[in-house]
C-alpha cells in the first residue's frame, strides 16, 4: 500500500496527516486551483486505502476520521 501511495504522489498525505492553510484574502486562480488539489489529496488517499481492503476490514475502517489512522 505504502509503495502504490508513493507512486501516486500521496504518501506525504498519510505522513504530514494535516489540512491546507488556509487561502488568503484575495486568492490568485492558481492559488485557488493549488488549494483544492490540496484538499482533494486526502479524499483520494481514502479511496484508495478503502478499494485496497477486503469487506471483513472495510467497516472497521470506514468511520476513522484521518488517513493515518485507516
Amino acid at each position: 500500500m505504502k509503495t502504490l501511495l508513493q507512486a501516486c504522489g500521496f504518501w506525504d498525505v498519510i505522513e504530514q496527516d494535516h489540512d491546507p492553510q488556509p487561502l488568503p484574502g484575495d486568492p490568485t486562480l492558481a492559488q485557488i486551483r493549488n488549494h483544492r488539489e490540496e484538499r482533494a489529496k486526502k479524499f483520494k488517499v481514502k479511496t484508495c486505502l478503502y478499494s485496497a481492503v477486503s469487506e471483513a476490514i472495510f467497516p472497521r475502517i470506514i468511520a476513522l476520521d484521518t488517513t493515518k489512522q485507516i
